[in-house]
């Protein structure tokens, strides 16, 4: 067989290889966005695995339900400078710094994601809360002489009746939370010590796409969850330096 030969036979099967790759690729991508239904439910095992995670999309991009609430993450810290003085920062939504990642970008990152899925996993763990067990998260937990802000905390929310097991599911999303925001605080406050960190999530609603030519309209108030001051959480010099590196360089 000749070279020409056989480079027209491999060309072919590259050619085979690479379309099917491409309709394989468009049909996940087409079951994975359309509406639920049987078929992409049995797919979804195979979709999923397919999809993300680079690919993964869904329909609240689009109309006629697109997305209508905005997530937030707030921190705020208590700082302490070289001469033992004691300050509390203003908030900083974490948000608005991710979002710079996007904005105006040839190249955007989905970095963006990381507060809004934060917001997400602590709001459902924190919906879970009955009355006093949220009024204990909203309260300060930190540790001064003679006593820990951990053990306070813990023995408050089984002083509420909680199982452990409840207490240990809840703990996990306040500790992601705080570890999230005392590692943007190492950003956002470099040149002093973190004492102790306070958190918030908030959500606010868009204006309906019906109501947006309505003369004076205006957006939802913005509604806020702010969680009691704790200690900062301990973080290794991997996990610091990997956040800095998406996250410290976009701070103003």
């Amino acid at each position: 067989m000749s070279s020409a030969s056989s480079r027209t036979v491999v060309q072919r099967a590259a050619l085979v290889v690479v379309t099917a790759l491409v309709a394989f690729h468009m049909f996940s991508t087409f079951l994975w966005s359309a509406p639920t239904s049987e078929i992409n439910e049995k797919a979804s095992p195979v979709t999923s695995r397919h999809m993300y995670p680079f690919f993964a999309q869904n329909w609240q991009i689009f109309a006629p339900d697109p997305q209508s609430v905005d997530l937030r993450v707030w921190v705020r810290a208590t700082t302490k400078d070289e001469a033992g003085v004691e300050t509390v920062t203003e908030w900083a939504n974490l948000g608005d710094i991710f979002n710079e990642q996007v904005r105006h970008q040839v190249l955007p990152t989905r970095t963006w994601r990381i507060p809004v899925s934060m917001n997400r996993f602590y709001t459902t763990s924190y919906s879970s809360l009955e009355g006093q067990q949220q009024a204990v998260v909203h309260a300060d937990h930190v540790t001064a002489e003679g006593t820990s802000g951990r053990q306070d905390l813990t023995k408050a929310l089984l002083g509420t009746g909680m199982s452990v097991s409840a207490m240990d599911d809840y703990l996990l999303s306040e500790d992601s939370l705080y570890e999230f925001g005392t590692l943007a605080a190492m950003d956002l406050w470099p040149d002093a010590e973190t004492v102790a960190i306070q958190m918030s999530t908030s959500t606010q609603g868009v204006v309906p796409f019906e109501q947006r030519l309505v003369p004076g309209i205006q957006r939802p108030e913005e509604q806020f969850t702010r969680l009691g001051w704790r200690d900062p959480s301990p973080v290794s010099p991997e996990a610091r330096a990997g956040f800095s590196g998406v996250f410290g360089g976009w701070v103003s």
